[in-house]
């Protein structure tokens, strides 16, 4: 994993590189180089916290450890709707939850004025956080006086908004562009959410071999009960937690597992399960709110398939379990059951004459047996 946190770096870093050596685009208007005036790629902007409109407080801590397309905007600019709208489609097609973000600084104060605006943008669902720059943003962000010095002829250097930052997970500049920034921050963006994904089909690869021998231990092991194993990383008891109507049940004897794939956020395993008896509620629809439950006992095989999820436990570690019915078809609702335990805590199992819990636990142990 950390070989794939490098290679991530080192994309970011070659980003750096690239705009070090061949320019960053401007936006000339009237002689006006906007873009030198932002920090430059490689550098840092000083400390910073501005108070949050939406999301926590943007601070330069807060905006490390993963990319960041950062905008310094003000509504009360000319010129800024083009732009914003080019900011808006770029969150569209490259905001990543948990990953690649995007952070808006705004030249207002914090107050009524402000939440309207940032409201009626229609990047606000989008992005991560907004904060209240208060016409405090060129004090961190505006590097004209340093380069003018620099500089002798051509673009006369001046801060201007909106302008847009592509930061790495130091908190480095990657990318600068006043004005429109589609064109400048897209091509690095794609660079960026490309290695992310190949990154994280192979973590999902590395998760799925490590995931298919648990799981289909837990389908020959698990407590009839309960519904556990002695792997606290994996369990069944769970395709009752979910908000839909499950018009059936198993009480599963044993499974195994047939093919395990990854789409996130959920693993899905479809399972060939061997179960002892089929379940329904007793008047109700749904056999996960019935109080009680008629039991028909018999052998049946089927071909179901089970989605995980996942869950904290106390360790502050995180465990997969099973989430939602199982069926034939995850697609395909026509058929679903629920994985019911023999525990009667929560139901009652109306079971048929001469027939007792004891003896469905003995059946489930006798098909644990046979090949």
């Amino acid at each position: 994993m950390r070989r794939h946190v490098l290679s991530q770096s080192a994309l970011l870093l070659a980003l750096i590189v690239v705009s070090a050596c061949r320019g960053d685009s401007s936006s000339s208007v009237d002689s006006v180089d906007a873009t030198a005036a932002l920090p430059e790629p490689g550098t840092m902007p000083g400390d910073f916290s501005y108070p949050a409109v939406i999301g926590p407080p943007v601070t330069k801590e807060m905006l490390k450890r993963r990319p960041t397309v950062l905008a310094l905007w003000s509504w009360r600019t000319p010129g800024h709707v083009v732009p914003m709208r080019e900011f808006d489609s770029l969150t569209m097609r490259f905001a990543m939850p948990g990953y690649l973000r995007f952070v808006v600084i705004a030249d207002q104060e914090k107050g009524p004025t402000l939440d309207s605006a940032v409201q009626a943008a229609p990047w606000a669902s989008r992005v991560e956080s907004v904060g209240a720059g208060a016409g405090n943003i060129p004090i961190i962000f505006d590097q004209s006086l340093r380069v003018a010095a620099q500089k002798r002829g051509g673009a006369r250097v001046q801060f201007r908004m909106p302008s847009f930052l592509l930061l790495d997970e130091n908190a480095r500049v990657v990318r600068r562009v006043a004005g429109r920034p589609y064109a400048v921050l897209a091509p690095a963006l794609d660079s960026i959410k490309t290695l992310h994904e190949v990154v994280a089909s192979r973590d999902d690869s590395a998760l799925v071999r490590d995931m298919r021998p648990r799981i289909d231990a837990l389908l020959k092991t698990f407590d009839p009960s309960t519904l556990t194993s002695a792997d606290t990383s994996v369990r069944l008891d769970g395709t009752c937690g979910e908000e839909e109507t499950i018009p059936a049940g198993l009480i599963l004897a044993k499974g195994r597992v047939l093919e395990l794939k990854m789409v996130r956020p959920s693993l899905y395993a479809i399972t060939e399960l061997t179960s002892v008896a089929f379940a329904e509620p007793d008047g109700a629809k749904d056999i996960c709110g019935a109080r009680r439950i008629k039991v028909t006992p018999g052998i049946r095989v089927d071909t179901l398939e089970i989605s995980f999820g996942t869950y904290g436990v106390r360790d502050s570690s995180v465990a997969w379990i099973a989430s939602g019915s199982v069926r034939p078809n995850l697609n395909d609702g026509s058929r679903k059951y629920a994985l019911i335990g023999l525990d009667a805590t929560h139901h009652t199992l109306l079971l048929p004459p001469g027939t007792s819990v004891q003896q469905l636990r003995a059946r489930i142990d006798s098909v644990r047996r046979a090949r």
